[in-house]
């Protein structure tokens, strides 16, 4: 009995994450890393293993250009699709199956470039994904799969807080971390700075839940040091059926955090079901929190 080869493997681009990525593929025995591409000077002709922090050599330098074929190619050099399309066909038309992190890829909304990378991978019959923790499963798979057993959707609310202080440096620019106060709106002015892939996870979960928009709006802001928590969340009349609406802040001392909120109807006139006052009465709105807390210390006294 012949014994099973492994899937050859290239890592393309080696930064944080995909030393990372890197790490893992050495330790699957059904895989075997044949390459290993990025375009840092610093990293091009040393041993992937010496990049990538091992305590040993792996056999395989780090090249600026893939050489040779690999099974599969891990991508990882970019968040914006239109950056890193370029590189996507070129292995795709290698005859690679690719696996990307590149955030836009998940659920690309670029018709022009989706179109053109599906026909280079169906010519070559390969295979392109792109996927990660999020998107590709937090914002966007998970959910499609917790209300996958549902027989009934009113509403989705996903929320996301996110502390960048402790995360790689890279993504820490991404959200304006160290930034003065004109700078940031400037970034955020000019497109730099946005949650990335949040709107194609939106997209993805619309498309799996068979909602359509009317409306995505995308509010970024910088806000002062003591605004309270519940600033962030979208006022109820904003919440309206068939939008989404997503409030994203930097926190002060470089914490940056952001909450995604979606907000869908059922078809006809389903509306979420009627909750209890804190009476014992159906049908009514919740008291506010200060009534409550009065009424329970009455019943505790």
């Amino acid at each position: 009995m012949n014994p099973v080869q492994p899937i050859t493997v290239a890592q393309y681009g080696i930064g944080p994450i995909g030393a990372e990525i890197a790490r893992l593929l050495l330790t699957k025995p059904w895989l075997r890393v044949v390459a290993a591409v990025d375009v840092d000077p610093n990293k091009i002709g040393k041993d992937l293993g010496e990049v990538i922090g091992l305590d040993r050599q792996i056999g395989v330098k780090v090249t600026r250009e893939l050489t040779g074929k690999a099974d599969v190619v891990c991508h990882s050099t970019g968040s914006r699709l239109r950056d890193v399309s370029g590189q996507l066909k070129d292995l795709l038309e290698r005859g690679c199956h690719v696996v990307s992190t590149c955030e836009e890829l998940s659920f690309p909304l670029d018709q022009q470039i989706r179109e053109e990378l599906q026909q280079t991978a169906r010519s070559r019959n390969v295979t392109l994904l792109g996927t990660g923790v999020n998107p590709g499963f937090v914002m966007d798979k998970l959910p499609l799969t917790v209300t996958s057993v549902c027989q009934r959707i009113d509403s989705v609310e996903i929320i996301r807080i996110q502390n960048a202080s402790t995360r790689r440096e890279p993504l820490q620019r991404k959200v304006g971390a160290g930034m003065t106060q004109d700078e940031f709106r400037a970034a955020v002015a000019a497109g730099k700075i946005k949650h990335m892939g949040l709107r194609e996870s939106l997209m993805m979960v619309g498309k799996g839940l068979g909602a359509e928009f009317e409306s995505v709006p995308h509010l970024c802001r910088r806000p002062g040091r003591r605004r309270p928590p519940d600033d962030l969340r979208p006022r109820k009349d904003q919440r309206e059926p068939g939008t989404a609406h997503v409030r994203w802040r930097r926190g002060c001392g470089g914490r940056p955090r952001d909450r995604a909120r979606r907000a869908g109807r059922g078809d006809g006139d389903q509306r979420r079901r009627p909750r209890r006052s804190s009476d014992g009465r159906d049908g009514g709105e919740l008291d506010p929190p200060r009534r409550q807390r009065k009424a329970r210390r009455a019943d505790d006294g």
